[in-house]
């Protein structure tokens, strides 16, 4: 409307552009009126169709309008023009996502691979679990199945179907293709070998890699009878799924540089105990450089020492699954495994401890660490950081934790009692496990010199009695008839029996644990010197046992003593 002719002659002319700009403007409105959207593809259609037009309407005369105009409809079209908010989300998501991989006991490998049908199977279904697997394991050769395939290959083979001689020329590429085909597969045999015993503890193993015409095979042999090979799948469940599990993880490697989340599905299942250990330690490695994501009810498969890992799933009462993420499930069948990864994780920190010494009872425990605290506060000889204290619950459970430790670089050494019980267990375990290495059961009596002693003689009558009179509520008085026994735990189970006294359950833990809480707070200088020097003399002679080099002995000004010419001494 604001379009004026410059002169009067030409207002006529000027009215006919008014009227057909007019006529387009409604038009156009009217087109408008029936597109619910701009940003559909209708919409940036007739929007771009809109510029279009009004660019064609441009004349010396509308230059102004038109012009403004199309600067008004610029922004929108190329705003409409954008794909819409949710897609281009969705595009930056996926650009951001990890690579997925997943793998499951349908991945696992049988031994003979038809080649021809696993050609067919990566054109149709490539992310196969098992086509995954076998692919995985041709990558690593450094090949494909196609070019084993081709390799198979006999041109004069072809030939004498056809009813035409074999020529020459025919024969000779056929020898180099399987010659070239066998170096391949023997360079991959020897290389997957060696990277899968890295990983597979149990036994050595020798992988060789097989391929006839059509059909390759996976042939395996171990230390026990390494001239017989046995095809992978009448090997253990628990070794086709691990080797399967491993040329996954080899063949994929590639994306696993890129943070891959790993998703395994219960792996591990048929896998023996150490076996299980065998692949944590993998998974640790994986998990150095991608998210790995296990279930598991195996306590084999959960690192007890980083318990934080561990996100337990328990089921409500409508049957709807729940991850507990902070606080853990209060139930015992959801708890169980993660205690039992718990304590094997402290059983294996001390079966691979290099210095054990086993004790009777848990009060023994109770008496040595206070021992050894105070002599290292008054400059003795105290059992070194090094050294763990274990109790056996018993002398009858001696012999039981004992063979535990078989198979260990190192046996622990053994400190008893020196009565009678004591000794036929000592002479089980020389018997048993201790053969030639005698010197690793140490009697304590032999060291304090006193024939029958047991831990608490250590301390002597006095602070026994007075410990245990704060556990009775009363004073007990041992006289000289009671002393007829040898140590001084037989010296007040006398005088029991004589006053008539029922001991209560577990006093001899109760009391060794006051004891310990009383000496460990003590000053060394309030402690009697007879009773740190015994001590101090006990800890030589265990820990002469570890090491038979005296010079290694020394701490300060002691010299090594053992046996009576140290209780003279004392």
């Amino acid at each position: 409307m604001s379009l004026a002719a410059p002169a009067a002659d030409q207002e006529e002319a000027y009215a006919a552009i008014r009227r057909d700009l007019l006529e387009w403007i409604a038009a156009t409105k009217a087109a408008l009126a029936g597109i619910d959207s701009l940003r559909s593809p209708a919409g940036m259609a007739l929007l771009a169709r809109i510029g279009d037009e009004a660019m064609a309407k441009g004349r010396p005369e509308t230059k102004g309008p038109i012009q403004a105009f199309l600067a008004a409809i610029a922004g929108p079209l190329q705003m409409m023009s954008r794909p819409p908010l949710a897609e281009r989300l969705r595009r930056e998501i996926e650009a951001r996502l990890p690579v997925f991989i997943y793998f499951d006991n349908a991945g696992v490998l049988d031994s003979a691979v038809y080649l021809p049908g696993l050609l067919a199977d990566l054109e149709r279904k490539p992310d196969d679990m098992a086509v995954r697997t076998i692919n995985a394991m041709f990558k690593h050769a450094g090949l494909t199945a196609r070019e084993i395939a081709d390799l198979g290959h006999s041109q004069a083979r072809a030939q004498h179907i056809a009813g035409e001689a074999a020529t020459p020329e025919a024969i000779q590429k056929d020898q180099d293709r399987a010659m070239l085909r066998s170096i391949k597969l023997g360079s991959a045999s020897a290389d997957i070998t060696r990277k899968f015993g890295a990983c597979w503890k149990q036994q050595r193993h020798v992988i060789r890699y097989h391929a006839d015409g059509d059909f390759f095979r996976i042939w395996v042999a171990d230390d026990r009878r390494p001239v017989v090979e046995i095809e992978l799948e009448r090997r253990s469940e628990g070794f086709r799924w691990f080797f399967s599990f491993y040329l996954v993880f080899l063949g994929e490697s590639d994306a696993m540089e890129k943070d891959a989340v790993l998703l395994l599905d219960s792996p591990g299942l048929h896998l023996h105990p150490t076996a299980q250990q065998d692949l944590l330690a993998l998974i640790g490695k994986l998990a150095e450089t991608n998210q790995v994501i296990y279930g598991t009810h195996s306590p084999f498969l959960i690192d007890g020492d980083h318990l934080e890992r561990v996100r337990p799933i328990t089921i409500d009462e409508t049957g709807r699954f729940h991850v507990c993420v902070g606080d853990w499930p209060k139930d015992k069948e959801t708890i169980y495994p993660l205690q039992a990864a718990a304590g094997y994780a402290m059983m294996r920190g001390l079966f691979e401890h290099r210095k054990v010494v086993l004790v009777k009872e848990v009060s023994d425990y109770f008496y040595l660490n206070a021992l050894s605290l105070l002599c290292r506060r008054s400059g003795r000889t105290a059992l070194p950081e090094d050294v763990n204290l274990m109790p056996c619950g018993g002398t009858l459970m001696l012999a039981k934790i004992v063979a535990l430790f078989l198979g260990q670089p190192t046996k622990p050494v053994i400190l008893l009692d020196g009565d009678e019980v004591s000794r036929t267990v000592r002479d089980k375990l020389v018997k048993e496990f201790y053969m030639g290495q005698d010197r690793h059961i140490v009697m304590l009596d032999e060291v304090l010199g006193k024939p029958g002693s047991g831990m608490e003689d250590l301390f002597g009558e006095i602070v026994i009695l007075g410990a245990l009179e704060r556990i009775l509520g009363k004073s007990m008085l041992v006289l000289p008839a009671d002393r007829t026994g040898a140590g001084v735990m037989e010296h007040v189970s006398n005088a029991a029996k004589r006053l008539g006294l029922a001991m209560p359950e577990g006093w001899k833990a109760e009391m060794a644990r006051q004891i310990a809480k009383d000496w460990t707070a003590k000053d060394p200088r309030e402690a009697p010197a007879g009773i740190l020097d015994r001590a101090a003399g006990l800890f030589q002679v265990l820990i002469a046992r570890f090491d038979d080099d005296a010079s290694a002995l020394k701490a300060g000004s002691e010299k090594p003593m053992a046996g009576a010419n140290y209780a003279k001494a004392s």
